[in-house]
């Protein structure tokens, strides 16, 4: 039933950058530090009354957590404004394709089997990573946008590399407090910057960054519920490849995203790659 929950969590994940990506918000250059101060927020509060009466103090739990928390703090700024400034389908799918870091980590560092089927769909993630770099009408590519996907598509990689390393240390052990004691550290640096910058109210957003706060950290968390009994090398492609479908649905549905013949090959091609690493 694994493969099931993987699926959960990929709508989990596409939903809360669709609900980020509908927010009303009229100033994106403070870094929107109240919507996603909210955001993690909700997510907190939510495994918060999760564990609230089997919270166990783990001191590598918190390190790995700590860890975690700061490498969430840049996702979720960045790709706040990747969003923002550029196409949904395009953002996600890039961020998807952060699959292949987790994925060498397990190869290299955790001995997890290798083949050729792999290091093929790897060199053809590369290349539908190309292709999707093609303009297309309706779609903006713009260094800014590019800067922010970038730095999303790495704090990504290293947030799975480190929610791998914790549950192949501790298998099944530590989840709940894993996600605590992680949104509780991105939270208080949101919260922080907040204060100091002195963030104006941006009205109607409270509502959108609850949701996908909430859907940020059940899709977290059963994503470490998992990767205590599956492969990283097998997990993360079978999340990416679910998650680009759905990408591309919601973006063309939602906010009308038009993609060229090529990037949509493109598209195509990289869900075909990520199968292949499977």
């Amino acid at each position: 039933m694994w493969w099931i929950i993987a699926i959960i969590s990929s709508v989990c994940t596409v939903g809360q950058s669709a609900v980020t990506k509908a927010a009303p918000t009229k100033d994106k250059s403070d870094l929107s530090l109240q919507f996603n101060a909210l955001k993690i927020g909700a997510a907190f509060v939510f495994f918060l009354l999760l564990s609230i009466y089997k919270i166990n103090f783990h001191l590598p739990t918190v390190l790995f957590a700590a860890a975690y928390g700061t490498a969430l703090f840049f996702s979720t700024v960045f790709g706040f404004l990747a969003l923002k400034n550029g196409s949904m389908a395009l953002t996600s799918l890039i961020v998807s394709y952060s699959v292949i870091i987790p994925c060498f980590f397990g190869i290299v560092f955790l001995h997890e089997p290798a083949s050729l089927l792999k290091l093929i769909g790897f060199v053809l993630l590369a290349l539908s990573m190309f292709m999707l770099k093609k303009r297309s009408d309706g779609v903006s590519i713009n260094k800014k946008w590019l800067f922010c996907v970038t730095v999303t598509f790495l704090c990504n990689g290293i947030c799975s590399v480190i929610q791998k390393t914790h549950q192949t240390l501790y298998p099944s052990l530590y989840c709940n407090e894993f996600m605590l004691f992680s949104l509780m550290v991105s939270f208080v640096i949101f919260l922080a910057l907040s204060f100091a910058k002195k963030s104006k109210k941006s009205p109607g957003t409270a509502k959108y960054a609850v949701v996908a706060g909430v859907l940020l950290g059940l899709g977290n968390y059963l994503t470490l519920v998992l990767l205590s009994g599956v492969d990283a090398s097998v997990l993360f492609p079978v999340i990416s490849a679910a998650s680009m479908f759905l990408n591309v649905i919601i973006s063309r549905l939602c906010f009308k995203d038009r993609l060229n013949i090529v990037q949509i090959a493109g598209i195509i091609l990289g869900v075909f790659s990520v199968l292949l690493i499977k």
